[in-house]
């Protein structure tokens, strides 16, 4: 559904007709944008130690759009990537009690990072419950791709010198596009690992054009040595 031939995919979920059991996968698409957004476009809450920002709410909006879909379909997303959540879910520990390892006057401080970690490491077991149907991957990557397009897009009127970025007018560097550097980078290298994991499977659309461009150009607008080495690893 996503690649298919004729009439690209993204013309034919417009013209679908919306389904209930859609709602879970059009909650994490549209969680996307908040996620990945700065924090000095977010609104923002402060409750005591604890910065609430749009991208958390967005984070637990698409953890109950997961709660609600495994109400209809179970479990059965997660049982595949078992060795991962005990893994994950020990690393995740580890890092709780390294928080009480020695009595320090920023305990606070450490169990707010360790909670906000928590939370977004949460969105990879939601993602496993909502993605079961192929219709529910195709409304998630064209959230993802959509907005990488964006990204880029802004990325690029950066570095030409039409818009003005969070330190001034630098255009010809390293852009931030309304990420910053290194989430610029991660969206990108999502939206790229998209196009190629739509090439490896011979796969042809306008979807894949977008995330294969989008992705690229803001890979190298974002120039994050990271992201680059975590690219070639989705290459190989």
């Amino acid at each position: 559904m996503l690649f298919r031939s004729g009439r690209p995919s993204i013309f034919v979920l417009l013209e679908a007709r919306l389904r209930s059991e859609d709602v879970p996968a059009l909650v994490l698409a549209a969680a996307i944008p908040l996620i990945f957004l700065h924090v000095r476009y977010q609104a923002h809450l402060a409750v005591g130690p604890l910065d609430v920002y749009g991208s958390d709410v967005a984070v637990g909006a698409a953890v109950l759009a997961a709660l609600a879909a495994a109400r209809q379909t179970g479990l059965s997303g997660l049982r595949a990537g078992r060795p991962l959540w005990i893994a994950m879910a020990a690393l995740l520990g580890y890092w709780t009690l390294t928080c009480f390892w020695r009595p320090v006057e920023a305990l606070s401080t450490h169990l707010v990072t360790d909670a906000k970690v928590i939370e977004y490491a949460l969105l990879a077991p939601a993602a496993a419950l909502v993605l079961i149907r192929r219709r529910d991957l195709t409304i998630f990557l064209v959230g993802i791709v959509g907005w990488s397009v964006a990204a880029t897009v802004w990325g690029l009127l950066q570095f030409a010198g039409i818009v003005v970025e969070f330190e001034g007018k630098r255009p010809g560097q390293r852009e931030v596009s309304f990420l910053g550097i290194h989430d610029f980078a991660a969206l990108s290298g999502m939206a790229l690992a998209i196009g190629f994991a739509a090439l490896a499977t011979d796969k042809r659309g306008r979807l894949v054009a977008a995330a294969l461009a989008a992705g690229s150009l803001g890979s190298m607008l974002a120039a994050s040595i990271f992201e680059y080495s975590g690219v070639l690893l989705a290459a190989a």
